[in-house]
């Protein structure tokens, strides 16, 4: 899966909503994985700017949440997030 991870102070949401924009422009699935959310959680994973739907959402997070039970050490809310975004990117083919 080709990437691109954008890091920094400022400016993370709207250059993250800029190359989406692009890259969706030119014809490219873009899956795209931002924190924090603000009004819904499902915010956080998106497929060419459409939320996941809130089925998948669960089932793959109910997935994750198995897994997790079974780690010695217990994955944080972000590590849980950032492995249901994996999961669901890659899933959808992006």
């Amino acid at each position: 899966m080709k990437s691109i991870v954008v890091a920094g102070t400022n400016g993370k949401g709207s250059v993250t909503a800029m190359l989406s924009n692009i890259l969706k422009t030119e014809g490219y699935k873009v899956g795209t994985y931002i924190s924090p959310h603000l009004c819904n959680i499902r915010e956080r994973i998106m497929i060419n700017g459409q939320w996941i739907e809130e089925e998948a959402f669960l089932e793959v997070g109910k997935m994750i949440l198995e897994e997790a039970k079974q780690m010695y050490d217990s994955p944080s809310f972000y590590e849980i997030l950032t492995a249901m975004a994996f999961s669901i990117l890659l899933v959808r083919e992006i």
